[in-house]
């Protein structure tokens, strides 16, 4: 496309032609949308707000790395298992690869909190680093294979849905689910246990020492606690008031959906819409052999 951009500039970009061009169509709209590698760009962006959150949870220099580490093994696991699926026969669009990054990223940085929470929580309990992550494991898989089977059967939803990509889009999020899960049940905790007490420095805990415990969290799972139908009706309609948007969305397959208007191809396709009637923006090309005027003929007319 920057080739093709660079021939019409030419002969059109001289003074005075007073000539302005825009190259549209689908190559054109794919090479503005991956002309700056989305993906790499969603998974810095998903490695800074990650990193941002561990370092203010922890406030520690060392341990907010491990969950990084365990997040990105998790992707490079997602990404491994959704290539077999490809190879499978399974639709993997560009849409389906750019929410694995993201999907994974929040879902493994979901686990390692709670996990790395619970584990801190029971070195007071504990005389070595290896029977506090055996008990913070038991205590914490229930709840986080309940949170990723809730997520990965709501993905598998997806394939019901009428879009080839929308439908890819289901077990592929799963995958990215499970992947997470696995990583951070297992890689996080090997490194966590490598390192051992100084990941939480400066503020190690110590055998014996005494629990600290939120007034507030604790307030709330007292109440959760206490009340189980109660908080399920309530979490259940406030669930049903923010998503009750989507029964107004409508989407379709427009090319420039995802698009940034100001782009080169957006521009050029806007004109099309305005100027010409539906179709003509991408023309029937037919090729005929030489001498055969006839078929020519009637292939112009068939089309």
């Amino acid at each position: 496309m920057r080739a093709v951009r660079s021939a019409i500039a030419g002969p059109l970009g001289k003074v005075g032609t007073g000539l302005a061009f825009a190259v549209t169509g689908s190559a054109a709209i794919y090479a503005d949308g991956n002309a700056e590698n989305q993906q790499t760009r969603l998974l810095l962006t998903a490695l800074i707000i990650v990193a941002v959150i561990l370092l203010l949870v922890y406030r520690s220099p060392v341990l907010w790395l491990l969950p990084l580490f365990g997040a990105i093994g998790a992707i490079v696991l997602a990404q491994a298992s959704v290539h077999g699926l490809a190879n499978a026969g399974l639709t993997v669009s560009t849409l389906s690869a750019d929410i694995l990054i993201v999907l994974v990223f929040g879902a493994a940085s979901d686990y390692a909190l709670l996990l790395v929470h619970r584990y801190r929580e029971e070195f007071p309990h504990h005389t070595t680093t290896e029977e506090a992550m055996a008990t913070a494991l038991r205590r914490t898989l229930p709840t986080l294979i309940a949170s990723a089977a809730t997520v990965t059967c709501a993905l598998i939803c997806l394939l019901a849905a009428n879009s080839t990509a929308l439908r890819g889009l289901g077990p592929v999020g799963a995958v990215g689910v499970v992947a997470a899960l696995a990583a951070q049940t297992t890689f996080l905790p090997a490194l966590l246990l490598v390192v051992g007490r100084a990941a939480f420095w400066p503020r190690i805990p110590e055998h014996g020492a005494g629990r600290a415990e939120s007034r507030v969290w604790a307030g709330i799972a007292a109440q959760v606690a206490r009340y189980p139908a109660r908080t399920v009706i309530v979490v259940v309609i406030l669930l049903g008031v923010a998503c009750a948007g989507f029964a107004s969305l409508r989407t379709d397959d427009s090319l420039l959906g995802n698009m940034k208007s100001g782009t080169d191809s957006a521009t050029g396709q806007h004109l099309i819409d305005a100027h010409f009637s539906a179709g003509v923006s991408y023309p029937l090309v037919l090729l005929v052999p030489p001498g055969q005027a006839g078929l020519r003929r009637r292939a112009v007319r068939w089309a």
